[in-house]
């Protein structure tokens, strides 16, 4: 049986590894198991071996974790700056694993001020971030308008809900058109914010229900008459045999988003 400490060393041991900033690693554990504090010891010994705080890019998944690897970083350098030689020898044992020599603690108290004057500071982004940083910078290489802006979640949603209303309006002033048709199918079968629902899921994945749609209609009215369009759907969706209404529904806001 494994002792306690055995594993505590055994960690220890794999965290120094996967810090060491001349291997390619592959960092995975559960949350709170120090996969952040892994990655700060990294970039701090990078920057302890001489590589510019510019050079260095770090991406995450969340504005969070970011903000609390900057934060890390930051409060680490700025108390080496002021630490008294003795504690920050121990740290940089710690960190380091391996001997180092005095000009080591003169670059390890310099780093924060390095770190501060940087053109454009420590480059910890989430991968969201950077790649709209990317893109605005080379706008044109990237074919997109330049000085765009990212539609936030709350703007997506009232122009999703701007245009519901649009189409809905469209429907009920010409209720013999195919769109008016879908609409009197599907208020009959759900309620409007279970439409809004189906709406919305159908626009997140609109790319394959296009691809799907677009397959069968090849094959129509053969497809049509055996079904196929709607197996695939409810494939797709996740549709129970039994689930006529969320069936119906789907085919029906197809149309809606067609139109």
């Amino acid at each position: 049986m494994t002792e306690p400490t055995e594993l505590v060393q055994t960690a220890d041991a794999n965290q120094a590894r996967a810090a060491e900033p001349q291997a390619s690693v592959w960092v995975s554990a559960n949350a709170g198991t120090g996969k952040t504090a892994v990655l700060v010891k990294r970039i701090l010994r990078l920057l302890l071996t001489g590589a510019a705080p510019e050079s260095i890019l770090c991406l995450t998944y969340t504005k969070t974790a970011a903000a609390e690897m900057q934060n890390r970083l930051l409060k680490t350098l700025s108390g080496w700056a002021l630490m008294p030689d003795g504690k920050l020898q121990a740290e940089l044992g710690q960190l380091l694993k391996e001997p180092f020599h005095e000009e080591d603690m003169q670059t390890a108290r310099r780093l924060f001020a390095r770190v501060l004057e940087a053109r454009g500071g420590l480059k910890i982004h989430t991968i969201h971030g950077f790649c709209e940083r990317l893109l605005q910078r080379f706008p044109l290489e990237a074919t997109v308008t330049p000085n765009f802006t990212v539609l936030d979640e709350t703007s997506a949603t009232r122009a999703r809900n701007e245009a519901f209303d649009t189409v809905a309006m469209k429907a009920v002033a010409a209720p013999n058109s195919p769109l008016g048709h879908a609409l009197s199918k599907v208020v009959g079968l759900t309620s409007e914010n279970q439409f809004r629902e189906v709406v919305g899921e159908i626009l997140a994945k609109r790319a394959e229900l296009a691809r799907i749609v677009h397959r069968h209609a090849e094959r129509a009215p053969t497809a049509h008459w055996l079904g196929l369009e709607t197996q695939a759907l409810k494939t797709f969706f996740g549709i129970e045999d039994s689930d006529e209404d969320a069936l119906v529904a789907a085919q029906c806001s197809v149309l809606t988003d067609e139109q």
